[in-house]
């Protein structure tokens, strides 16, 4: 229930910024773009969906603001930066709902597209850096959560992956945005081993 609530929130702040015009610090924007993302409220579901359970002792949260796990938090952080980089990215994009891009090139002015892409990208690798490191060490969470996690994550790279964009166009893929890599992978899933 939580975590609506901090959804319907969080786009309540996209809507005030939109309306008023206002292009947030980039901290900002993503501090609220991991929200919005959806992907905390995802995987709290798959969270309880996946038969895990939590001591009651942390579910009192007396409607104080409960910070997110961190491997979560790091989940939607990558998912949130992948969106944005893609989105800043497409010439469809219309531009009203900002970027993390949007967002860092105003903050630091004179900046060229390129480098603030240098940029999200190793906040990306950072960030799976530490989602590895949250993996490897103890943690409330079971190892099918963590595994579903991190490949929710891998998921957000091969949807939005614009370095292999040419070369699945050569191959004559009509989707731009990397989903022909998702679903050679998926293929590759469902794949009847036994005709080989």
């Amino acid at each position: 229930m939580l975590q609506w609530a901090n959804l319907c929130n969080a786009f309540l702040v996209e809507f005030q910024w939109n309306a008023s015009g206002t292009l947030p610090k980039a901290d900002d924007y993503l501090k609220n773009g991991i929200i919005t993302s959806g992907a905390p409220l995802v995987l709290a579901h798959l969270f309880f969906l996946m038969g895990q359970n939590i001591a009651n002792q942390s579910m009192d949260s007396k409607k104080e603001e409960v910070p997110l796990p961190n491997t979560i938090f790091l989940v939607a952080e990558i998912l949130r930066l992948w969106d944005d980089l893609g989105c800043a990215q497409d010439e469809n994009q219309n531009g009203y709902d900002g970027s993390y891009v949007e967002c860092y090139l105003r903050e630091n002015q004179g900046s060229s597209y390129q480098s603030a892409r240098e940029h999200v990208m190793e906040f990306i690798s950072k960030s799976w850096k530490l989602l590895n490191k949250e993996c490897l060490c103890p943690c409330p969470f079971s190892t099918p959560f963590l595994e579903a996690c991190v490949n929710a994550a891998k998921m957000v790279s091969l949807m939005y992956n614009y370095e292999d964009k040419h070369d699945y166009q050569k191959k004559n893929y009509e989707d731009k945005h990397g989903l022909g890599l998702l679903q050679d992978h998926m293929k590759s899933l469902t794949y009847d081993h036994e005709t080989l």
